[in-house]
């Protein structure tokens, strides 16, 4: 069967491309509580469980403390293509709330939407959900390191992450 091609990609002219996400929405994969509809790589819905419990909570982040990475592995001895997803966030500040909320978060794989610098929102673990990895509290050892959690989440997707309708998200949040 031949995958074909659809379409031209021409270089990007405007010098507007920076990196980064700015916050991250966080809920427990299994809230989730149907299919997920995609529609030409876009999100346009997520059905969770009914109720304020089940809504995807807003972590905010200084800037350029978060990233996102989305490797796409290509087997062609077993015609296979799939998708190994990354986020990782820091939050500064070493204290109680933090740690308390983290704790709760470590326990279950989560699905993710991350908000980048360009002010598009990306949906991370769409399938299979996103596992908790490395949560790491350090001192720092200068005054000016400060202190910080460093956060890394980690999936296996069958495509790259899906962009999410940004009008969407405010439906499936808690209020900020």
């Amino acid at each position: 069967m031949s995958c074909q091609l659809t379409q031209n990609i021409p270089i990007d002219t405007c010098k507007s491309n920076i990196g980064g996400i700015k916050s991250i929405f966080v809920m427990p994969f299994q809230n989730i509580s149907g299919s997920i509809t995609v529609v030409s790589g876009s999100v346009t819905n997520i059905p969770i469980q009914s109720g304020s419990n089940y809504q995807y909570y807003r972590y905010d982040f200084r800037k350029e403390t978060g990233t996102f990475k989305d490797d796409l592995k290509i087997s062609d001895e077993n015609a296979s293509v799939y998708s190994d997803q990354t986020v990782d966030i820091e939050f500064t500040r070493v204290e109680i709330v933090k740690r308390n909320e983290l704790l709760l978060l470590a326990q279950s794989d989560v699905s993710i939407i991350a908000l980048d610098n360009l002010g598009q929102y990306w949906l991370y673990g769409a399938s299979n959900g996103m596992v908790p990895k490395t949560f790491d509290a350090e001192s720092g050892k200068k005054y000016g390191d400060g202190s910080k959690y460093k956060l890394s989440f980690t999936g296996v997707e069958p495509t790259y992450a899906y962009q999410v309708s940004g009008g969407l998200v405010p439906a499936l949040t808690v209020p900020h």
